[in-house]
């Protein structure tokens, strides 16, 4: 019944239209050089031009492009969209095409944004991605799976967004914006792990939750914080946060052990909010926390996602150790021997050095054997967790 429906439901999505026009190359008979662009917040609004490419060098090889004045007058944000409907079609964004590519050639470095708009003017806001070269063509790369949808019908591109201001009119290119399946990324460790905030106008476990349709909200003052547990010790090399339109100007990223002492990895002076993609040196931890110190409007701090990247902390784990557990023999072949000093139930989960779950079992008892089985030799994560109190021990073994 389910796979008629998905057919009854393509078919017709096919016969109200729902196509889309790219990729947007602006060639003659491609898609783009025709369409009615409006330009928008940037001072007297200077048209986009459609002009041969002044620099075949390099990648981008076409024989014509879109040229941008950003005027030193103009809005941080300015920019141009297409018209609603029939320019780039109604579309949906899926694991399909939720890759999009854009070409840009620009004289400096800043932040080109797109955003992917509705007939009612609805949007889940632009992504920002800053590119790396001047006078030369690059291609930027932008990830759009937090925003599957249906019934776009408009894209807009912020060729220029520089919330520091312009100190002359910037002339940029833009070209071969494409659509191509999703890339596949890291595992967010963070997704569905339990969230605490300073404040909660909205629930901290919302910005943990996978669902771009929900939030953290704090109360409208400073600072204010959100942080996650893991659960366990991982190697943490990055973050991303998916603001809502109350973000942080100045922020820090923060990691823990225990959620009371904390180790500063990034800093943020400048914040524009949108996704911030953020990469640091690996550190081991538990807990990864959002310190704002400086907030962007006079809402609070708001994060639709809060994702975090690492893997399970590997042979550089120290061992968190317990007086009241006893694991023996380690190395061990067949079988392990774990012993408690109390009565109190405890989960045992075993995973090797990629985080996979080979063995996970409820211990009742004092005295408890755990059969190794087909689990191959290696160094492995022991993760034992008292049901009662949650304390987490986590040991490495080496099974032989």
């Amino acid at each position: 019944m389910k796979q008629i429906f998905a057919l009854l439901f393509i078919i017709s999505s096919v016969s109200y239209g729902y196509s889309q026009n790219a990729p947007i190359d602006f060639e003659e008979g491609g898609y783009g050089a025709d369409w009615t662009w409006t330009v928008f917040e940037n001072e007297d609004n200077p048209p986009l031009e459609i002009v041969a490419n002044p620099d075949m060098s390099g990648v981008n090889t076409s024989s014509t492009v879109a040229k941008f004045t950003a005027r030193q007058a103009g809005a941080p944000w300015a920019g141009c969209e297409s018209m609603h409907g029939t320019d780039i079609g109604t579309y949906t964004i899926s694991a399909s095409n939720s890759t999009i590519k854009i070409m840009v050639w620009k004289s400096i470095i800043s932040d080109v944004g797109i955003k992917l708009v509705k007939p009612d003017g609805w949007s889940m806001g632009e992504i920002k991605v800053a590119n790396t070269v001047v006078d030369a063509w690059e291609e930027l790369t932008f990830d759009f799976t937090s925003q599957f949808q249906d019934g776009y019908d408009q894209i807009v591109i912020f060729p220029d967004f520089d919330l520091n201001g312009r100190t002359q009119d910037n002339i940029i290119y833009f070209d071969n914006i494409t659509f191509s399946e999703q890339v596949a990324g890291e595992t967010n460790i963070a997704l569905n792990k339990p969230g605490f905030a300073s404040t909660e106008l909205q629930p901290a476990s919302l910005a943990f939750d996978g669902n771009m349709g929900t939030r953290w909200e704090s109360e409208f003052s400073d600072p204010q914080w959100i942080y996650v547990d893991l659960e366990e010790v991982y190697e943490i090399h990055g973050v991303n946060l998916e603001w809502e339109g109350a973000y942080g100007i100045e922020y820090l990223i923060e990691i823990s052990n225990d959620a009371t002492t904390w180790t500063e990895v990034f800093s943020e002076l400048n914040g524009n909010g949108g996704l911030d993609e953020i990469s640091f040196t690996p550190i081991n931890g538990r807990y990864v926390r959002m310190y704002g110190t400086v907030r962007g409007t006079v809402y609070g701090y708001s994060l639709w996602e809060f994702e975090v990247f690492g893997t399970p902390d590997p042979i550089g784990l120290i061992d968190v150790v317990s007086s009241e557990m006893n694991v023996w023999p380690n190395p061990a072949s067949d079988r392990l021997n774990i012993s408690f000093n109390n009565t109190e139930a405890h989960s045992c989960k075993i995973t090797d050095l990629q985080g996979r779950v080979l063995s996970f079992t409820e211990l009742n008892f004092q005295n408890n054997v755990i059969e190794l089985g087909d689990i191959k030799s290696g160094i492995h994560i022991l993760s034992i967790r008292n049901l009662v109190t949650n304390e987490l021990v986590i040991k490495k073994i080496l099974i032989d």
